[in-house]
């Protein structure tokens, strides 16, 4: 038998109708339809309801019920089946048994299904076929002709009987085989043994398919493996509850109290939001509005004063710059003072003086090293002459009173010889190979005086024909000034000197005159 049922749209249209017609929200179920609809109210007195547009006919509508389509009231001709009755449709040619049984019948005419109708469908047993149950196999189940469900009892020819076996591979080890219902069937069957094992707590265990001996466990992890830390009550909120090391840990830690202070602008320009008075505890999530106005400052307010630029302290939200006076740099000047002494100075204007070099020079008077021999002129260094070398004085240990005659000054030295001293004079030709004199006055030598008596050239002194007119030395002097006093040309020239090396002995003296002065005849004067 076969139950049919309307579809559930038609309900809900219907549903959805009534409530556009009466202007309420109720929700109705198929069985308080047809009430809902008789107590719609058709208006009258220039209030009557249009029902122009209503198709409905009476085959349309519940048998018995009644409906105004285009102004007219109609009763229902459309027959129901409800909760207590029953519909019977005859089986039609179309029915088929395949894989599946499938049965067809035809309902004759239009019908309302209300909730719970039933539809039976009828079917000859004629139609199941005409096996009876020695026909089947053992053990197998058919509808017999007769509309029953009944059991094979025939049994193969030579064979075990197997039709009452139920197992299947699943419930057969791997590896064994058995027959049932006369067919060889390999098990699929996993042997599990006993299986142990330990979940965490929230971890679930899958059992594997197959056959377990009944001595496996599944074992709950403890808590304090589970739980390990090391909390105490003041650590955790008040009230509050934690598992801690497999104990249940209550805690005691108070809400804190926040105190908000302000805003701190350091020296170095760090900023800094203050919150202090913070009693210990818990702390939720907050936030704190704080502002502070900075002492802005703007270019502005820079001064300038000197080399000095003051920038006062305060916020500054942009750069800011302060022109200071600009100036040449200064050129120094030199001067020397009448003590020597260098001076380099320079007036410098005030104002900014770009980076750079300013220098100035001043050629001084040099004199190299030099031996000055007193003469009977005064030889003089030039004012500001600058030295770069030794000047040294020419003194003599023999210009002493006794060697000079009394009542003469000799450089501040008063004389007091009275005569009576010896002079030797002699003649000596010398050539341009041999210029040395040796002389032997028999008396110890303590002045020598030499003079050429030729023109005498000279290659080494420009212009190289002169005439020498003296040579003179004291005792412990190493050599004989030689003084250009005449060229051949008849002008002087002091500033041409050579020397010739002179060896004094208790009474000898030897002199050995340079060779381009040689080849000339000398006189040569020793006093002693």
């Amino acid at each position: 038998m076969a139950i049919v049922y309307t579809d559930e749209i038609h309900y809900q249209n219907i549903a959805k109708s009534i409530r556009e017609k009466n202007g309420s929200t109720t929700k109705y179920s198929p069985s308080e339809m047809s009430a809902a609809i008789d107590a719609i109210t058709v208006g009258t007195g220039g209030n009557e309801l249009d029902t122009s547009d209503a198709t409905a006919t009476e085959n349309d509508i519940a048998l018995n019920k009644t409906a105004y389509v285009d102004g007219e009231k109609i009763t229902g001709t459309l027959s129901e089946v409800g909760s207590d009755s029953t519909l019977i449709v005859p089986l039609y040619s179309e029915s088929s048994i395949t894989d599946n049984f499938v049965v067809k019948g035809e309902i004759d005419s239009d019908r309302i299904f209300r909730e719970n109708g039933k539809v039976e469908m009828h079917v000859p047993f004629s139609d199941f076929g005409t096996a009876s149950k020695e026909d089947v196999a053992v053990g197998k189940t058919f509808t017999s002709k007769d509309g029953f469900v009944e059991t094979g009892t025939h049994v193969c020819d030579g064979g075990l009987d197997t039709s009452d076996a139920t197992a299947t591979d699943s419930d057969i080890f791997i590896g064994e085989t058995a027959y049932v219902k006369g067919v060889r069937i390999e098990g699929k069957m996993p042997n599990n043994g006993s299986v142990h094992e330990t979940i965490d707590a929230g971890d679930k265990y899958t059992i594997p398919k197959g056959y377990h001996s009944g001595e496996g466990t599944v074992t709950a992890a403890s808590l304090e493996t589970q739980t390990d830390g090391n909390a105490v009550n003041a650590d955790i909120r008040n009230n509050k509850t934690a598992w801690v090391n497999g104990q249940k840990v209550t805690g005691t830690m108070p809400n804190a109290n926040v105190v908000v202070s302000d805003i701190a602008v350091s020296n170095t320009g760090d900023v800094t939001a203050r919150v202090y008075n913070q009693t210990a505890g818990y702390v939720d999530t907050f936030d704190i509005p704080l502002s502070t106005k900075l002492d802005t400052k703007t270019g502005s307010d820079l001064t300038a004063s000197g080399a000095t630029v003051t920038v006062p302290a305060g916020y500054y939200a942009s750069q800011a710059t302060k022109s200071v006076a600009t100036a040449t740099q200064a050129t120094p000047s030199i001067s020397i003072d009448s003590a020597g002494k260098i001076t380099a100075s320079a007036t410098q204007t005030a104002g900014y003086v770009s980076a750079g070099t300013k220098s100035v020079t001043e050629q001084l008077i040099t004199q190299g090293a030099q031996t000055i021999i007193p003469g009977t002129s005064d030889k003089t260094i030039s004012s500001g002459t600058y030295l770069t070398g030794t000047q040294t004085i020419k003194g003599d240990e023999y210009l002493v009173p006794e060697n000079i005659k009394s009542g003469v000054f000799i450089f501040g030295v008063p004389g007091s010889h009275e005569g009576g001293g010896s002079i030797k004079t002699y003649s000596a030709w010398l050539s341009a190979n041999d210029g040395i004199i040796n002389i032997s006055p028999g008396f110890k030598p303590l002045y020598v005086y030499a003079q050429t008596l030729d023109t005498i050239e000279c290659s080494t002194i420009e212009p190289s024909s002169f005439k020498v007119v003296s040579f003179f030395a004291m005792y412990t002097n190493t050599n004989i000034a030689g003084i250009c006093r005449i060229r051949n040309d008849g002008s002087c020239d002091s500033a041409n000197t050579m020397s010739a090396n002179i060896v004094w002995g208790e009474t000898t003296v030897s002199i050995d005159i340079p060779k381009d002065m040689a080849s000339s005849r000398y006189s040569v004067y020793v006093i002693g």
